[in-house]
């Protein structure tokens, strides 16, 4: 049978029904999961939005009212030094990082798939172990009495210890420590 506008009963009016039905659903869903985001955005926004804004505010806030004061003071020579320095080391560490990185990350996709196992896990473990004891470990290796340099000594190719912490080299192995994984794992 033809309905009065040409389609025909059972076939494309019933699909019309059941897409009408389904995009009513989709929305009915759509507006329950927001409903339930509400609460986790209002404490996202409570928690960590406010105290933003709040400091973003009392940035302009001086003894006597609205300033730039504290935005003049970004320019003393110590703070630009700071930030050149900052910028410095992320750019090298991130620099070095894809340079590491990517490479490995290839190689993992190109070996047997046991190779490539044992290559992520060793991506890996220096994610599974506490910051601190990592920080640690670089402590004990690169002091000036540490591995790196006694077995630089030892082979004869320094004859005093190297400053390997508490410096730009120190900070740079330690950053690149940290981070190469997370270079690793998303190109993987």
């Amino acid at each position: 049978a033809v309905l009065g506008d040409g389609r025909t009963q059972g076939g494309r009016a019933t699909a019309d029904v059941n897409a009408g039905g389904y995009h009513a659903a989709e929305r009915r869903e759509r507006l329950l999961l927001t409903t339930l985001a509400w609460p986790g955005l209002a404490l996202i926004g409570t928690v960590a939005l406010a105290p933003i804004a709040w400091l973003f505010w009392m940035s302009f806030q001086g003894k006597s009212g609205f300033t730039l004061e504290h935005y003049e003071r970004l320019l003393d020579e110590n703070y630009v030094l700071t930030l050149k320095t900052t910028f410095e080391l992320s750019f090298l560490v991130t620099a070095i990082s894809i340079a590491l990185g990517y490479p490995l990350a290839y190689l993992i996709t190109q070996v047997r798939p046991r190779l490539a196992a044992l290559l992520m896990l060793l991506v890996l473990f220096p994610v599974w172990t506490s910051l601190l004891v990592r920080c640690y470990a670089w402590l004990v290796l690169l002091q000036r009495r540490g591995v790196v340099n006694s077995w630089l000594q030892d082979l004869g190719i320094i004859d005093a210890p190297l400053r390997l912490m508490h410096n730009f080299t120190g900070t740079t192995i330690g950053m690149l420590h940290i981070m190469l994984p997370f270079m690793v794992l998303p190109l993987y």
